[in-house]
C-alpha cells in the first residue's frame, strides 16, 4: 500500500523468519488493520467479479461499507485508501476504550444506557446488540446487565468505536475529503448508517462518512432490508465468516437464506484456494452463474480421449421416496421397504418391514439440540458432526454466547460461552450433559 510504505502481504503472510506475533501485532494497530481490511475484502471482490460474479446490491460492516461504495463507482481507490488511511490513523490517535456484546434485542438495549455514558455501536443481529465507550462504563454497564442474568461478551479492541468517544476527530475526517471526488453509486448498496437504501446525497457527502464513523452500524436492519429483493443469495467477500454468521440468524422456518462465505473462519481454517472453489461450486449452485471461459482463462485444456463405443445407457437411480433421510427414526424404515420390494431384482432375501419406534434418549437429545442451535444460528448441524467441536464447525463467541442464552431459555439451564468452548465443546459432550434436562420424548409416530 504505497500511502503508508507497506506490503501488507509481509504481515497477513509473514515469512518463517520473521516474527509471527510481532507482524501479528502490527496488524491489530488500527491504522493498519482498516487498510488491511479493506485490502483484503476488495480484493476478493475482485476475484469474483473476474470470474463472472457480479454483485447486484451490497451490504458492507463499518470499514466493509468502504468497500461497498469503492466497488459501486462512489469514489477512486488509491483516494479510497487514502480516506481509510486518515480513518484508521485518526481513530488510532483516540483513548483507548472497550466494546461488549449483548444478548439482548436493539430496543432492549436502548432502553437500559441511558445516564451510563455507554454507546449502541451495531446491531449485528436478532438479540445481539453491541455496546462501546470507557472502559470502566462498560465495566459497569456488564455488571448490571449480569445482575439481570443478560449474557455480555467483550471483544477483543483496542478503542470504543462507534461512540461518543470519537466525536473529537469528526472534523478532521471531514477534511480528509477536501480534493476527493465523489459520485453517486451505479450499485446499489445499504447505508450501515440507516440500515436502508444509501442515497445519492449520503453517498457523496463528507458528513454522511463522518456520522458513518460515529454512529451505530445498523447491519441486522440492513439485511433485512436486502430480504425484501428476489431470492438473494449473500455472499461474504471478507477473511471470516462473521457476516455470514450474522445473516444466518435471520434464518427462520418459512424463510430459507442462501449463505456463502468466501473464506474460512478463525476457528476451522482452511486453504484460501480450497474455500474459494467451495464457494464458487455453492454460489452456482444457489443460481448464480459465473463465467467459465474467464475461471478457466489462464488454464490450458487439452482434449480427452473418450470411449468409442456406445454406452448402454440403462439407467441405474434410486428415486427419493418423500420423507426420505428427513427423520432419523423414519429412513430406516422407508429404505427397508424399498429392499423388500425390490429384494428379486438385487438377489437378496426379503426381510418383513418393521415399525420404527421411537428413538433412544440420547438421540432424542442430540435431535433436539440440533433443532435448538439451529434456531438461533441458521447452521444445521449433521449427525455425523456430533463429536466436532462448535469452533471447528464455524461457531464464533458471539454464537455461542446466543446458544447460551437460548439453553437458558428453552431449558432452564445456565452455561457460560465459555463453558461450551471449554466443558461440553460439542453436540454429543452437550447431549450427555442435557440428558437429565430434557424430558423424555412423549408421542412419535411410528412407521406404519
Amino acid at each position: 500500500i504505497p500511502i503508508i510504505d507497506l506490503d501488507i502481504r509481509e504481515l497477513i503472510y509473514p515469512a518463517d523468519d520473521t516474527d509471527h506475533e510481532v507482524a501479528a501485532e502490527r496488524l491489530r494497530q488500527t491504522e493498519i488493520a482498516q487498510l488491511a481490511l479493506f485490502v483484503v475484502e476488495y480484493s476478493i471482490a475482485k476475484v469474483w467479479q473476474s470470474w463472472g460474479v457480479e454483485p447486484s446490491s451490497m451490504i458492507g460492516h463499518s470499514v466493509g461499507e468502504f468497500v461497498a461504495a469503492c466497488l459501486a463507482g462512489v469514489i477512486e481507490l488509491h483516494d479510497c485508501l487514502k480516506i481509510l488511511q486518515a480513518r484508521g490513523s485518526l481513530m488510532g490517535s483516540m483513548p483507548a476504550g472497550d466494546m461488549m456484546a449483548v444478548a439482548l434485542t436493539l430496543d432492549e438495549v436502548e432502553t437500559r444506557i441511558d445516564d451510563t455514558g455507554v454507546c449502541i455501536a451495531a446491531s449485528n443481529a436478532p438479540g445481539i446488540t453491541v455496546v462501546s465507550g470507557a472502559a470502566n462504563d462498560i465495566s459497569s454497564f456488564a455488571a448490571s446487565l449480569e445482575a439481570e442474568d443478560v449474557q455480555v461478551f467483550p471483544l477483543h479492541t483496542s478503542h470504543a468505536f462507534h461512540s461518543h468517544m470519537m466525536d473529537p476527530i469528526l472534523e478532521p475526517f471531514k477534511a480528509a475529503f477536501d480534493g476527493i471526488a465523489l459520485s453517486a453509486p451505479k450499485i446499489p448498496f445499504i447505508s450501515s448508517r440507516t440500515g436502508t437504501w444509501i442515497t445519492d446525497d449520503q453517498a457523496t457527502s463528507p458528513e454522511y462518512w463522518a456520522e458513518q464513523l460515529r454512529n451505530a452500524v445498523r447491519f441486522s436492519s440492513g439485511v433485512e432490508t436486502m430480504l425484501d429483493e428476489d431470492n438473494p443469495v449473500f455472499l461474504e467477500v471478507g477473511p471470516s465468516t462473521a457476516l455470514c454468521n450474522s445473516v444466518r440468524k435471520h434464518v427462520q422456518p418459512d424463510r430459507k437464506l442462501k449463505i456463502v462465505a468466501s473464506l474460512s473462519s478463525a476457528q476451522k481454517p482452511e486453504p484460501a484456494l480450497e474455500s474459494m472453489l467451495m464457494a464458487l461450486g455453492q454460489v452456482w449452485q444457489a443460481g448464480v452463474d459465473p463465467d467459465w471461459k474467464s475461471f478457466y482463462a489462464s488454464e490450458l485444456r487439452r482434449r480427452v480421449s473418450i470411449p468409442t463405443y456406445p454406452f448402454e445407457r440403462v439407467r441405474h437411480w434410486l428415486e427419493p421416496h418423500d420423507g426420505w433421510a428427513e427423520n432419523d427414526a423414519v429412513a430406516p424404515a422407508i429404505l427397508a421397504a424399498w429392499r423388500e420390494e425390490h429384494a428379486s431384482e438385487l438377489g437378496i432375501e426379503a426381510k418383513p418391514v418393521v415399525a420404527s419406534g421411537p428413538v433412544d434418549h440420547p438421540t432424542y437429545v442430540c435431535n433436539r439440540l440440533r433443532e435448538s442451535l439451529f434456531t438461533v444460528t441458521g447452521i444445521q448441524i449433521d449427525p455425523t458432526e456430533g463429536d466436532d467441536s462448535f469452533l471447528e464447525l464455524g461457531f464464533d463467541s458471539l454464537l455461542l454466547t446466543q446458544i447460551s442464552a437460548q439453553l437458558r431459555k428453552e431449558y432452564g439451564v445456565s452455561l457460560k460461552f465459555h463453558e461450551l468452548i471449554e466443558d461440553y465443546a460439542s453436540i454429543n459432550q452437550l447431549a450427555e450433559f442435557m440428558l437429565d434436562k430434557i424430558d423424555e420424548q412423549e408421542d412419535v409416530e411410528t412407521v406404519p
